[in-house]
């Protein structure tokens, strides 16, 4: 299975870690449309049809970390 590019993997580990599309385009400076045609370049990279698939196969893959775990008091 072919890798992401940085640019996936940067926006999808961004996504992992609770940012709404929005919020991710604002902070890397590009449109929400640019991040989602990159996030389904990365599912069709992938081989995957859902976002949530495409979290799954990259943690397993290493190529993006799981996000910490929610501490409840």
């Amino acid at each position: 299975m072919p890798s992401l590019t940085d640019d996936q993997i940067q926006m999808l580990q961004m996504v992992i870690d609770g940012k709404y599309l929005k919020e991710v385009a604002h902070d890397l400076g590009k449109s929400t449309e640019a991040v989602k045609v990159t996030l389904f370049r990365a599912r069709q990279r992938a081989g995957v049809e859902t976002l949530y698939q495409l979290v799954a196969v990259s943690i397993s893959f290493g190529w993006c970390v799981p996000p910490e775990p929610r501490r409840t008091s």
